[in-house]
C-alpha cells in the first residue's frame, strides 16, 4: 500500500514521524544494549563469586570478560552506525520533502510576478499533488481570464476609439447628408452592425428622412422603429420580422434616438446578424452604452450641421446687409460733407449712379407751381439740355409716378414704355432703363432720384430696395440742405446789418474794421463790433463774441447789438453799468441759454481819455511810441450772461496822438499761422513786426493782420471762428466844437 500525502501539512506531519520514529528506534536499541551489557556484568560477576580461587577460572572469566566487552563494543558501534543511517535517512527524506515545497512556492512566487507586471501567457507547473498544485492551477486560470479581459478591453477600446474618431467626423461635417452618411458607415464598420441608416425629422412638416445609410436598403420595420425610437427618445431592440430569410439566422434592430437637449433631431436604426447576441445588445451591455452614448454626439452633429446651415444663410444674408449699407454709407458720405444744397445735388447724383451701377443720374425738385424739373444731374451736356426742357407733373411718365405713387417705378426699356412722355424723352436721349426712386420725408415727397441706363436693363428687387433706401437716406441730406439755404439766407441779411461797416472818421478819430467769417462752420458767427457816438460828444467802441453759430447765433448777436446801444446811450459816461445791465438783461430774457464776452469803452475825443470795461473778452491793445510799447487793457469781470450780478470795474488810460487802439475776438488768437496757434504773444510779434516795417495807421494794422492770417489758403481752411478786428487811431486833439459835432 502506498502512502501518497495531499496536502503541505500531512507531508510536513509524516517527515516528522519518520525522523520521530528513527530517533525512538535509536533509543530502543540503544536500551536493549545497556541491557544487554547489565546481563552480561551480572553473569560475570556471579561466576567470579561462585569460581574457586584459582587462576585458571580467573584467566578464563578474565577472557569471557574481555570477549564480552568486544562484543558490546562491536554491538556499540553497529549500534551507533544503524542510528547515524537512520537519522541520516531522516533527514534526508525531511530535506527531500521540504526542497520539493520550496521549488514549487518559488514557482508560485515567479508566477505571481509574471501576472503583476502583465505576462498573462505564463504557465506555472506545479505537481505536488497538494494546496500548491491547486494554487498553481489558480493562477494560471486567472492567467487566462485576464487574457480574455485584456483582449476584449482592446476590442471595446478599439471600438470607442472608433466611435470617438467617427463622432469627431460627424461632428466636423457641415452638411446634414454627408453627417449621416459618417453616422451609418460608423456604427457598422465599429459597433459590429451589417446596415444602418440614419433618419432625420423634416423640419416643415416633421416626417422622417433618411439622412444617410451603409448596407442594404432598409424595409418599413426600420421607419417604424426610427418613428417609435424618436417619438419616445427611448433605446430599442426588437426582432426584424423578414429575418431568417436565405437561411440566415435571427436579425435584430436597434434604435436609438438623436435627441440634443429638448430637440428630437431622429433616430438611428442598425442591424446586427447572428454574430451578435440580444444580451450583447440590451441596456447594460457596452454596444448599447457605446451606441447610446454616440447617438448624443451624432445629434449635437446634427445640430452643429444645421446650425452652420442657418448661419450660411444669415451670413448671406448679413453679407447682403452690409454690402447694402455700404453702399447707402458711401452716397451718404459723399453728400454729408456740404450743407449746401447745390454742392450736395451733383455730389448725390454722381454717387447715386456709380453706386447703382447705372449710366447716369438725374435729381428732380418740384418748382414753384410743382412741376419736377431737373435739379442737378450727372450726365452728357446733351442729354441734360433735353431733360432740363422738361417739366414733369405728378403722375406722368416713370419719374412722375414716383413722385406721386411715393415708390420705386422701373422700366426695363423706355424707348417701348407704354407711357408717352416717357418714350419721347428717351428717344432722345436714347437711353434703355429707367429706375426712379422718391425722395420722401416723413410724409412727404420732395424729389425724385431718376437712374438711366444706355441699355435695358431688368432691376431687381435688390436694385429697388438699395434704391430706396438711397432715396430716403438722401432725402433728410436734401431736407437739411434746403433748410439751411433758407437759414443762411437770413443769417446773410442779419450779418450785413449787424457787421457794418465802421465809421472812416469821427471826431479826430480814424476807425477800421475788418470781419471774416468762418470757413467751415457757418455763414455768420457770433463775432461784431459797433461805433457809437454819444449825446456828450463822447465815441463809444465795442467788441463782442456771442457763443454759438449759424442763425441762432446771429439773433442772439442781434439782440445784444440794440440792446448795448440803447444802454450806452442811458449810461453815456459808465462802461461798467453798461455792462451791469446788459449782463442783467441777458440773464432775464435768455436765462442762460448763451453767453458773451465783450469789450466795451468809452472815448473822450478832447482829452483821449478811454474808459473800459471788460466782460471776459481777449484784451484789447493801446498800440504807443510808434508802435514799440503796448499796453494790455485786461478784463475786468467774467462774460456776459455767464452767471449772476456781477461788479463790473471802470479802468482808464490816456491815448496820444498817433496811437492805435485795437480790438480783436479770440479768432484773431485762435488762427494758425507757421503750422501754431497765434495766441496773444503771436499777435504782439505781428504788430511789432508791422511797426518795423512803418506802421503808420490802424487800417494798415488791420489790413496786414487780416491779409497774413487768411492769405494762406491751407491755413485758412482749418479756421474754425470768426475773425473781427477793430482799429481806432488817434489823431490831434479836437476841439469841444468838432467833438460835438
Amino acid at each position: 500500500m502506498r502512502i501518497k500525502p495531499r496536502s503541505i501539512r500531512s507531508k510536513l506531519a509524516l517527515t516528522f514521524l519518520i525522523a520521530v520514529a528513527a530517533m525512538l528506534s535509536v533509543q530502543v536499541m540503544d536500551a536493549v544494549a545497556h541491557l544487554r551489557r547489565v546481563e552480561t556484568q551480572r553473569s560475570w560477576f556471579e561466576r567470579m563469586l561462585s569460581a574457586p580461587d584459582s587462576n585458571a577460572e580467573l584467566d578464563a572469566a578474565l577472557r569471557y570478560m574481555s570477549a564480552t566487552m568486544q562484543n558490546e563494543v562491536r554491538r556499540a558501534e553497529i549500534s551507533v552506525a544503524t542510528s547515524s543511517a537512520v537519522g541520516f535517512l531522516a533527514l534526508l527524506a525531511a530535506f527531500l520533502v521540504g526542497n520539493r515545497t520550496v521549488r514549487s512556492i518559488r514557482r508560485l512566487a515567479r508566477g505571481a510576478k509574471a501576472l503583476a507586471v502583465g505576462d498573462y501567457r505564463r504557465k506555472i507547473c506545479v505537481q505536488t499533488g497538494d494546496e500548491l498544485e491547486s494554487l498553481a492551477a489558480s493562477f494560471n486560470a486567472l492567467g487566462e481570464s485576464l487574457i480574455r479581459h485584456e483582449e476584449i478591453q482592446k476590442e471595446q477600446a478599439e471600438m470607442l476609439a472608433g466611435m470617438v474618431e467617427a463622432a469627431r467626423v460627424a461632428s466636423a461635417s457641415l452638411d446634414a447628408r454627408e453627417c449621416g452618411k459618417a453616422i451609418a458607415s460608423a456604427v457598422c464598420a465599429h459597433l459590429g452592425a451589417s446596415d444602418a441608416a440614419v433618419f432625420r425629422k423634416d423640419a416643415v412638416d416633421g416626417g422622417l428622412r433618411v439622412a444617410g445609410r451603409c448596407g442594404e436598403r432598409h424595409g418599413a420595420d426600420w421607419k417604424r422603429l426610427a418613428a417609435h425610437a424618436a417619438d419616445s427618445g427611448g433605446y430599442l431592440v426588437v426582432a426584424e420580422h423578414n429575418s431568417g430569410r436565405n437561411g440566415a439566422g435571427e436579425a435584430l434592430l436597434v434604435g436609438t434616438p438623436l435627441v440634443t437637449g429638448s430637440d428630437k433631431l431622429g433616430a438611428i436604426v442598425a442591424r446586427f446578424g447572428e454574430c451578435v447576441s440580444r444580451d450583447e445588445l440590451l441596456i447594460g451591455s457596452l454596444r448599447a452604452d457605446v451606441l447610446r452614448a454616440f447617438g448624443v454626439h451624432a445629434a449635437a452633429a446634427f445640430a452643429n450641421a444645421e446650425a452652420h446651415s442657418r448661419t450660411a444663410e444669415y451670413s448671406e444674408a448679413l453679407e447682403d446687409w452690409v454690402e447694402h449699407v455700404s453702399a447707402v454709407m458711401r452716397v451718404t458720405d459723399a453728400i454729408s460733407t456740404s450743407p449746401n444744397l447745390d454742392e450736395a445735388l451733383p455730389a448725390l447724383a454722381k454717387a447715386a449712379a456709380a453706386t447703382m451701377g447705372t449710366d447716369e443720374c438725374v435729381i428732380f425738385l418740384p418748382d414753384r407751381e410743382g412741376y419736377l424739373v431737373v435739379r442737378s444731374s450727372f450726365c452728357s451736356e446733351e442729354r441734360r439740355k433735353v431733360l432740363c426742357e422738361a417739366r414733369l407733373r405728378p403722375g406722368e411718365s416713370v419719374t412722375g409716378k414716383a413722385f406721386a405713387e411715393k415708390r420705386c417705378v422701373t422700366a426695363y426699356d423706355a424707348k417701348t414704355s407704354d407711357d408717352d412722355l416717357t418714350r419721347k424723352l428717351c428717344s432722345k436721349t436714347e437711353l434703355g432703363g429707367i429706375l426712379s426712386a422718391p425722395l420722401i420725408v416723413g410724409d412727404e415727397a420732395i424729389g425724385v432720384i431718376a437712374l438711366y441706363c444706355m441699355q435695358p436693363r431688368e432691376f431687381g428687387q435688390k436694385d429697388i430696395q438699395l434704391a430706396m433706401s438711397i432715396a430716403l437716406h438722401a432725402a433728410v441730406v436734401v431736407r437739411n440742405a434746403t433748410m439751411y439755404s433758407v437759414e443762411a439766407n437770413i443769417a446773410q441779411r442779419l450779418q450785413t446789418s449787424l457787421v457794418s461797416e465802421a465809421p472812416e472818421q469821427c471826431s479826430g478819430l480814424t476807425f477800421a474794421g475788418r470781419y471774416e467769417p468762418a470757413l467751415n462752420e457757418a455763414i455768420v458767427g457770433g463775432d461784431f463790433y459797433d461805433v457809437t457816438n454819444l449825446p456828450n460828444g463822447r465815441i463809444a467802441v465795442a467788441i463782442a463774441d456771442v457763443s454759438g453759430k449759424g442763425l441762432e447765433a446771429a439773433m442772439h448777436l442781434a439782440a445784444c447789438k440794440y440792446m448795448l446801444k440803447a444802454l450806452a446811450y442811458a449810461h453815456p459816461d459808465d462802461p461798467a453799468a453798461v455792462l451791469d445791465e446788459l449782463n442783467n438783461a441777458i440773464n432775464q430774457c435768455f436765462h442762460y441759454d448763451f453767453f458773451l464776452t465783450a469789450f466795451y469803452a468809452v472815448i473822450d475825443p478832447v482829452t483821449m481819455s478811454i474808459c473800459f470795461a471788460n466782460a471776459g473778452h481777449p484784451p484789447a491793445i493801446l498800440i504807443t511810441e510808434g508802435a514799440r510799447m503796448h499796453t494790455s487793457l485786461s478784463s475786468t469781470g467774467i462774460p456776459l450772461g455767464a452767471g449772476p450780478a456781477c461788479d463790473y470795474q471802470v479802468q482808464s488810460v490816456t491815448a496820444k496822438p498817433g496811437d492805435i487802439l485795437l480790438l480783436y475776438t479770440d479768432g484773431v488768437t485762435d488762427a494758425v499761422k507757421g503750422g501754431a496757434r497765434l495766441e496773444l504773444e503771436g499777435l504782439h510779434q505781428m504788430i511789432f513786426d508791422a511797426a518795423d516795417e512803418g506802421l503808420r495807421t490802424g487800417e494798415e494794422l488791420v489790413c496786414r493782420l487780416a491779409d497774413e492770417l487768411t492769405g494762406n489758403r491751407n491755413e485758412d481752411q482749418s479756421r474754425k471762428d470768426d475773425i473781427a478786428l477793430l482799429a481806432v487811431t488817434f489823431g490831434s486833439a479836437a476841439t469841444a466844437s468838432d467833438a460835438g459835432g
